[in-house]
């Protein structure tokens, strides 16, 4: 099967060498290098499995019907697409830019802090010249400081309401019940938007510790555990004043080693067999909410 203005190379040669030795030859390289061209020169019969996407279950199913046809026979693939799948949001979605270099694909990738990406190959197709990123940049549209409002909720019966000109670690106040505070701290704020058009608009939160909820004007947005603290806002927005809610939820340690400090002879009496001696040697964590605070929206390509 010679097409036109084919000009003869040494690995035809080397090709129909194998062929003649061999039941079948993979030919591997590079893309668009011209390994289908150069199989044309050498076989009777062709089958481009990108072309049907019955030809690809064909070959789950019963792959010795992709043989029929005169030998030796071509049976050309791309291929496969990278797709980005992440556990954690549930979101599916192609990669705009990846290359195939020495017979390998190479996908350019970001990571934030504890972030985690599943690359899945599912359909064929081959790079393209898309100058759009695989992963999104954003800009700030505004920060939101000062002026929130803190109630801390630790056990049942207790509850203390803060205000922070500034957001910082909750271990670091001079006041013992916020120092040692351990439970769900709800820091409230608000925030203004002039117009919103048609950008996603997203929340970053800064650095958290630890477990946080994102509410947006009373409607749920999202849980998040780990960095990055970013989460899409856009259909929770309105033009005007926003309302946001935050609930972060610290661990157990601060108030246990507070408890040691300040009332050592309660908390023994409470936990008996906890050994104590070890909490009195330990230092305090960062907790609550550390910002800074965050509206940003992806930037949008030109």
């Amino acid at each position: 099967m010679e097409t036109v203005n084919y000009y003869p190379r040494i690995c035809d040669q080397v090709l129909n060498r194998k062929l003649q030795l061999t039941g079948a030859t993979l030919i591997v390289g590079p893309k668009w290098c011209g390994k289908t061209e150069t199989a044309l020169q050498a076989v009777r019969s062709v089958i481009y499995i990108q072309s049907d996407p019955q030809y690809k279950e064909t070959g789950k199913i019963m792959p010795s019907l992709l043989l029929e046809g005169e030998t030796p026979r071509l049976i050309d693939e791309w291929q496969e697409v990278p797709e980005l799948w992440n556990a954690e949001t549930g979101e599916i979605r192609s990669i705009s830019q990846w290359l195939m270099e020495d017979g390998h694909i190479s996908v350019p990738l970001k990571f934030g802090p504890a972030e985690s990406y599943f690359i899945v190959f599912r359909e064929t197709g081959k790079p393209n010249d898309s100058s759009s990123p695989n992963f999104p940049n954003y800009s700030d549209v505004r920060s939101i400081e000062g002026n929130w409002n803190v109630q801390l909720r630790g056990q049942a019966d207790s509850t203390l309401t803060i205000k922070l000109d500034k957001l910082t670690s909750l271990h670091l106040s001079p006041n013992p019940k916020v120092k040692y505070f351990s439970g769900t701290a709800i820091y409230r704020n608000t925030f203004q938007l002039d117009q919103i058009n048609d950008d996603r608009i997203f929340i970053d939160l800064g650095d958290v510790a630890n477990l946080v909820e994102i509410y947006i004007n009373g409607e749920k947005v999202s849980v998040l555990w780990k960095p990055p603290f970013k989460s899409e806002i856009t259909d929770k927005l309105k033009i005007g004043q926003n309302y946001l809610e935050i609930r972060v939820s610290t661990t157990w340690r601060n108030r246990l080693v507070g408890e040691v400090l300040t009332n050592s002879e309660d908390i023994a009496n409470n936990l008996p067999n906890y050994p104590i001696q070890r909490l009195r040697g330990l230092t305090l964590l960062k907790s609550g909410l550390l910002g800074p605070v965050k509206i940003q929206k992806i930037l949008k390509q030109k």
